[in-house]
């Protein structure tokens, strides 16, 4: 996977050098701070443009599994495709229900993995406060999309 087209996320080593502090040197944590996990390597590389070996660092963090690589940003219209598609997908199953999973959803970059953890949180909100049939239509459904989307 290419780093730079790919959206680059904290791995729970990263998180853990973030928190405590011990195996990297301070420009290393500092690029660590950067990451939004939605952004992809080569716009997190226009962010750190002050450092002059953000390339190398990058590479080192990915290497070293302080950063993960995920799946390439998908194109504009299947981002605007498969943001529409679950919207209408979430209204169709909880009509006037809909609004808070519709905003999480919205809220969610349009990567795989984002995606599939945002459908496990409401899954657990719809089992919780709406109904547990519901729920699990609505996931297997959502899941279902993101596949035909994202592969």
């Amino acid at each position: 996977m290419d780093y730079k087209q790919g959206i680059i996320i904290l791995t729970d080593k990263g998180k853990e050098e973030l928190k405590t502090p011990t195996n990297l040197k301070m420009e290393e944590r500092s690029f660590l701070v950067m990451v939004d996990c939605s952004s992809t390597g080569q716009q997190l590389l226009e962010k750190a443009r002050g450092y002059p070996n953000a390339e190398q660092i990058l590479e080192k963090l990915v290497k070293e599994d302080y950063l993960s690589v995920t799946a390439a940003v998908p194109k504009k219209e299947t981002q605007d495709s498969l943001q529409a598609e679950l919207k209408q997908a979430v209204i169709d199953i909880l009509g006037a229900q809909a609004d808070e999973a519709v905003k999480k959803l919205q809220g969610t970059p349009t990567d795989k993995q984002a995606l599939l953890q945002t459908i496990k949180q409401i899954r657990q909100m719809v089992f919780l406060t709406i109904d547990d049939k519901k729920a699990v239509i609505l996931e297997d459904t959502l899941k279902k999309l993101i596949e035909k989307h994202l592969k």
